[in-house]
């Protein structure tokens, strides 16, 4: 079962359905509503299409890692674009202007994650970054793709911010339009997934996306092997090194 735990902060506003004042707020907080909804009932559908997958199985450490980014999107885009017809021109708006903020700053923030990893050394807590930012990246992408989607539009038509930046930003230009022939397809076929096997294309974009930002995440026997590449811009400058060096001496 899902339980939806609403915030009587926020959802006041549906207490005031005349007052033009709270007009916006109550809309918004009818379009979260209707988002979580959407993520309720795609879970419903998971358990019923995907026995013994839902909080049952468990997954190698590679496979769990792209999993999580994969199984990330589909949920926002599902959630997305069930709630579309809620969400009006803000909608269409938020998912922009936060898409493109994360895209903006998303490869130079993981190389900068690089360039400590290669100071402090932990693996772990490199993979957990460096995956989290595209992560988000492609959350984001993929909650704006549902929405419009929903809507029977498309990014170069509604979303033109995001269309220019996504055209200009080279190395994320073909993972975009893959994303979203893959959430598609997906979607195409919903209701009648035969096994998690479904979300292995994805799976497989995220995988060349991280490797593309600098980490090649392979799966070895006994465990799994994470290359990390020696290239220019992943590399520590000296003032970093001199900052990083001053951080771990100070008392």
């Amino acid at each position: 079962r899902s339980v939806m735990v609403l915030n009587a902060f926020h959802m006041a506003a549906l207490a005031y359905p005349d007052d033009p004042k709270c007009a916006e707020y109550r809309d918004r907080m009818i379009h979260t509503l209707a988002h979580e909804s959407g993520h309720v009932h795609d879970l419903g559908m998971q358990v019923k299409m995907l026995p013994g997958v839902v909080l049952e199985l468990k997954l190698p450490y590679r496979e769990a890692v792209l999993f999580r980014i994969a199984s990330g999107c589909w949920d926002e885009y599902i959630a997305s674009r069930l709630s579309a017809c809620f969400g009006k021109e803000f909608a269409t708006k938020d998912f922009q202007e936060t898409f493109c903020s994360v895209l903006k700053e998303a490869k130079d923030r993981a190389d900068a994650v690089i360039r400590q990893y290669r100071m402090h050394g932990d693996r772990a807590r490199l993979i957990d970054e460096v995956t989290g930012e595209y992560r988000r990246t492609l959350l984001y992408a993929s909650y704006l793709l549902g929405h419009l989607d929903g809507l029977g539009e498309s990014v170069e038509e509604s979303a033109h911010e995001a269309d220019k930046l996504v055209k200009s930003t080279e190395y994320f230009t073909p993972f975009f339009g893959r994303l979203r022939s893959e959430l598609r397809t997906m979607h195409d076929g919903y209701g009648e997934w035969k096994s998690i096997d479904v979300y292995e294309p994805l799976k497989q974009m995220v995988y060349e996306m991280l490797k593309v930002g600098g980490i090649d995440i392979e799966q070895r026997d006994g465990g799994a092997y994470v290359d990390v590449p020696f290239i220019p811009h992943t590399m520590p400058s000296l003032a970093e090194q001199i900052e990083y060096r001053t951080s771990k001496a100070a008392p």
